[in-house]
């Protein structure tokens, strides 16, 4: 017996303990036609708009801020004057280093001189060669007293240009943490790391960075394209990219999520970073494919509910759904991606069971891969009453296990257990 058929059986079990034969009951109930439509289907979950990279600016060398030329939200260039330092303390050093410079520069020269004068002494034999080495030693020290000043004067000639600080790349100011008169840390000169003046953003390419449910994250791939909507801008919809699925997971509430990254163009700059954002990401689509709505499909455990809630003979369906059993025999598509379904097409002569394969659904409708064609008039069954008629199955089934209807004389507690399991099989099931 195929896989349908042991899917069938609970549903043919329902139908002994069913209704009354002949209890039927014309029930009026909406219809919808099969239609070709693309479906697509997407994962949703909510985060939060944020910048690719944010840029840090500090100063490399410290004193007073003397003055700061921006504030958050301007949009500044690459090189743009951002802060200035008071420069009198690096003045002060770069003067002292030029006083060195000068005064290295002099003793080479005179310990040059020295150097050439001994030398002259040491070929006439007036001067000891020890003499000699001392004199050529105090040369060596002041070349190299002369180089350290042209370094020292070098660097303090660059910590000079340093005090007007510049934005290191075009962008946003999105904080700025000191204001005029405040003493600021040098970056490269303090174990902290310095003081941070601004921090900045390029806001023209942002990012939404989503939490994906562990059961969808296993279809979202980078590349996939997505959705964003954000409360700022109503009906407005930002589509960007999967650009990244983080590999560590984050558990929520008990609830295992994988951050995935959305990239997004931003040139109006309306995405601000630490908006709330809802994501969509499309996992899967289909193009023109014959779909119904939702409501119109039932799986077969809900086939004999729905069939009565619409008015059927319960022995008259149960005959039908066991011939659909019988006929149908072939194996389903590879891939998981399938199902059997129920439909119930309209007639002349009243609603009528319809075997049928589905494939993927949506919010709205499901694929229907083969045993429907297109145009074809279908009921929708009513949750609310599908739910009442699977309460009712419930309760006759129970009424008739505790009066023995099922088997008789020795067989009376094994047919009453069997009742009980049929009962309980009718309530179980949901929407395929």
């Amino acid at each position: 017996m195929g896989a349908l058929g042991l899917l069938l059986l609970p549903v043919l079990c329902l139908g002994l303990g069913g209704c009354d034969r002949g209890e039927t009951e014309e029930v009026q109930a909406d219809t919808a036609r099969g239609e070709r439509q693309d479906l697509e289907i997407r994962a949703e979950a909510s985060g939060q708009i944020e910048p690719l990279r944010v840029v840090e600016v500090k100063s490399r060398v410290a004193g007073e801020l003397r003055r700061i030329t921006v504030e958050t939200g301007d949009e500044v260039s690459q090189g743009t004057l951002i802060a200035e330092i008071d420069p009198r303390d690096l003045r002060n050093a770069l003067e002292q280093a030029e006083a060195d410079i000068a005064l290295a520069r002099a003793r080479v020269e005179t310990t040059a001189a020295q150097r050439r004068r001994a030398e002259s002494l040491a070929q006439a034999g007036v001067l000891s060669e020890q003499d000699l080495e001392n004199t050529q030693l105090e040369e060596t020290n002041a070349r190299a007293q002369f180089v350290k000043a042209q370094t020292n004067h070098e660097l303090a000639r660059e910590k000079m240009g340093d005090v007007a600080i510049r934005s290191p790349i075009s962008g946003t100011v999105i904080e700025k943490t000191v204001e005029q008169g405040q003493i600021i840390a040098s970056a490269s000169g303090n174990v902290s790391g310095g003081t941070t003046l601004v921090k900045m953003a390029d806001l023209s390419t942002v990012q939404a960075r989503a939490l994906v449910d562990e059961t969808d994250i296993g279809q979202v791939q980078p590349g996939r394209p997505a959705q964003v909507t954000v409360e700022a801008y109503p009906g407005r919809i930002f589509r960007g990219q999967v650009e990244k699925i983080e590999p560590q997971a984050v558990v929520e509430q008990n609830v295992t999520m994988f951050p995935v990254l959305v990239r997004l163009a931003n040139p109006e700059r309306l995405l601000k970073p630490g908006m709330n954002a809802e994501v969509s990401i499309e996992i899967a689509d289909r193009t023109g494919v014959v779909a119904v709505p939702n409501q119109a499909v039932v799986n077969l455990r809900e086939a004999a509910s729905a069939g009565t809630a619409l008015g059927l003979d319960e022995e008259e369906l149960r005959a039908k759904m066991a011939g659909m059993r019988n006929a149908r025999g072939g194996g389903e598509a590879a891939g998981g991606q399938t199902r059997p379904g129920v439909v119930f097409i309209k007639t002349p002569t009243g609603p009528e069971p319809k075997l049928v394969l589905l494939g993927l659904s949506d919010w709205d409708n499901t694929e229907v891969l083969r045993g429907l064609e297109p145009g074809t008039e279908v009921y929708l069954i009513s949750v609310a009453r599908l739910q009442q008629q699977q309460e009712q199955f419930t309760n006759r089934m129970r009424e008739r296990a505790g009066g023995g209807m099922f088997g008789g004389g020795s067989q009376q507690r094994s047919g009453g257990q069997s009742g009980s399991t049929g009962g309980n099989g009718s309530s179980r099931g949901g929407r395929p």
